[in-house]
């Protein structure tokens, strides 16, 4: 049985922590009130169209290319028409006569794995290949989807912000009672219409906190950027929330974007 001394102490030490947990609380709540009050939190979209068709390669990489496909048909074994051909061969050496199926009396047309190399050939001859090149990307057209199809293509909008108008990704000041994820999609619906992508994770991508002349005080904006894959659909510029659009490589954005804006996007687009 503890003595009464052990009893008053842990008492003591019982009442000691609670006093220190509910100032904590107290502390907590006045810093988020703080935050809250002090802070304009906004959510921008940033909606990626992946590449249609492989870049185009490099010395290098096709160098390595080739390595990689010998080392590979050394190592693989034959198909079927390679084992045909060599039985062929084997049967033309020895000159017996291949085994036909046909009736008696007829004439034999026999196709050889020969005369199919040669027939695929001039087939492929006459094959030819799409341009990786789009009519968009002759004219220069930077609101079409079908530019630039080796290479990834963000979304940016002609967007009124702080009274003027930037080229910014899709955003949307935060509603009360919605996550930040949810104002970012509502950013993109209301902003893009017809545009669907799929965001990936709850969470955003990078954080930038702005404080324009215009507020005074300690009063800033946060700005948290979430990434999207397009998933189809263009921009409708009819209901003119946003005067104008891009779909721009990461290249392109400094030809855009603010400086200090590109710094930010550069965080997660690369």
């Amino acid at each position: 049985m503890a003595s009464p001394s052990c009893l008053l102490c842990l008492n003591r030490c019982l009442q000691s922590h609670r006093t220190l947990w509910s100032r904590a609380k107290v502390l907590k709540g006045q810093v988020f009130q703080q935050v809250r009050h002090r802070s304009i939190l906004y959510s921008a979209i940033c909606v990626e169209r992946h590449p249609i068709v492989t870049s185009v390669k490099s010395k290098v990489e096709e160098n390595f290319s080739e390595v990689l496909s010998k080392i590979e048909e050394e190592n693989s074994y034959l198909s079927d028409h390679e084992m045909r051909r060599m039985k062929e061969q084997r049967a033309a050496k020895s000159k017996q006569e291949v085994a036909e199926e046909d009736a008696p009396g007829a004439e034999a047309e026999t196709v050889t794995a020969l005369d199919l190399e040669d027939k695929w050939d001039s087939e492929l001859k006459t094959f030819t290949a799409a341009p990786r090149s789009t009519p968009a990307d002759l004219s220069g057209e930077q609101k079409s989807l079908g530019r630039k199809l080796d290479a990834s293509l963000y979304l940016l909008v002609k967007q009124t912000v702080g009274g003027r108008e930037h080229w910014v990704l899709p955003q949307a000041s935060w509603a009360h009672g919605e996550t930040l994820r949810q104002t970012a999609e509502r950013a993109l619906s209301s902003l893009c219409v017809d545009v669907q992508a799929d965001v990936l994770g709850n969470a955003p991508v990078a954080v930038a906190t702005y404080k324009p002349p215009e507020h005074d005080g300690e009063q800033a904006i946060k700005l948290f950027f979430y990434k999207a894959w397009h998933r189809g659909g263009d921009v409708n510029t009819k209901q003119g929330l946003v005067s104008d659009y891009a779909w721009i490589t990461k290249d392109e954005l400094k030809q855009f974007c603010h400086e200090s804006y590109n710094r930010h996007l550069k965080k997660f687009i690369f």
